[in-house]
């Protein structure tokens, strides 16, 4: 009887879940936490599998993924400035401690110009700077190791709808090391 009214309920909530993950539905509906339970049918054991809680804006403060297990595999807080643009992210590892914090900084379009990697100990691992198009898309980033060294960049190309198609990286000494191809398939 439990696990029928569950699946009930479940199915209930299945429009506002699906919803949930959209930023002006968590406002709208005022979504303070968004939970993915698994159920084991022969024990009846639930399981958290992915947790979210959200501000008042509809912004993501904190993301947890679970195995099935229930242990952590990624847990992630964010945190944003007075426009609802994210400033910090903070990775922890499956023990619970900071992995990596990632700090950024926006232009005047507000579009990320810089991320700032930092470890556990505050220590700068890797500065990365990004260049746009004109329209927004971004154009290259560049990517530096602690002590301000290139350690490589890319440049992005675009289609005619401003859809990516290509992205080159190149090594400090302007040698292509990857290329990456961008396809899509469209309806008719």
């Amino acid at each position: 009887m439990k696990l029928i009214f569950y699946i009930v309920s479940v199915l209930l909530l299945i429009p506002i879940i699906i919803f949930a993950q959209k930023k002006k539905d968590v406002k709208k509906y005022h979504i303070k936490t968004y939970k993915e339970i698994i159920v084991d049918n022969s024990t009846e054991k639930s399981t958290v599998l992915e947790l979210r809680e959200f501000n008042k804006d509809g912004n993501i403060l904190s993301e947890e993924v679970r195995n099935n297990d229930g242990k952590i595999k990624r847990k992630k807080d964010f945190e944003y400035n007075k426009t609802g643009e994210i400033v910090s992210e903070t990775i922890y590892n499956e023990n619970g401690e900071v992995k990596t914090i990632h700090k950024y900084k926006y232009g005047a379009a507000k579009l990320i110009i810089e991320e700032l990697i930092y470890d556990n100990k505050n220590n700068l691992l890797k500065k990365i700077k990004y260049t746009y198009t004109g329209s927004g898309e971004k154009k290259g980033e560049q990517v530096f190791d602690g002590s301000g060294k290139l350690i490589e960049k890319s440049t992005y190309d675009y289609d005619s709808k401003g859809l990516r198609t290509l992205k080159k990286t190149y090594d400090a000494d302007n040698k292509l090391i990857s290329t990456k191809k961008y396809e899509y398939e469209f309806y008719p």
